[in-house]
């Protein structure tokens, strides 16, 4: 299972959030946010992210419900313009 650690002002994924893999290497980064690649399986899942990168409210109530409602997507409208909101780094 994926653990998440506190490291300063970022939070740290130690291991792949689909095979358990705890190798991995960089994939792609940013100064607020990383991306790595497991050595196990190759999926590319976020492993470090600034604290409070994503504001309150990011996601609505809505999103964590919605597969139980048969919702299979956002809608494109939606996502856009919660990542319009998101501050530059």
């Amino acid at each position: 299972m994926s653990q998440t650690q506190t490291i300063g002002d970022f939070l740290e994924w130690s291991r792949c959030p689909v095979c358990d893999g705890g190798e991995r290497a960089e994939y792609v980064g940013f100064s607020a946010l990383t991306f790595s690649r497991c050595a196990s399986c190759s999926a590319v899942y976020k492993s470090k992210e600034a604290r409070g990168l994503l504001p309150a409210g990011f996601y609505e109530q809505g999103y964590f419900k919605a597969a139980s409602r048969g919702v299979t997507s956002a809608s494109s409208a939606g996502c856009a313009r919660r990542w319009a909101k998101l501050p530059t780094v």
